[in-house]
């Protein structure tokens, strides 16, 4: 598990996502949406801190 770092369009960034595992980075990058899997799946599941 590592840190995701995230910068976003809109607030900029980068936020830090702690103890990610890799499967959740590897699925980000393969969705669909990346915001929708990220507001399910990494907002409010690591802890984070910009």
């Amino acid at each position: 598990m590592r840190t995701l770092s995230i910068w976003f369009r809109e607030s900029g960034g980068p936020y830090y996502y702690y103890r990610v595992p890799e499967s959740v980075y590897r699925n980000l990058l393969c969705a669909s949406s990346a915001g929708i899997y990220f507001n399910t799946y990494i907002r409010d599941n690591y802890s984070s801190k910009r």
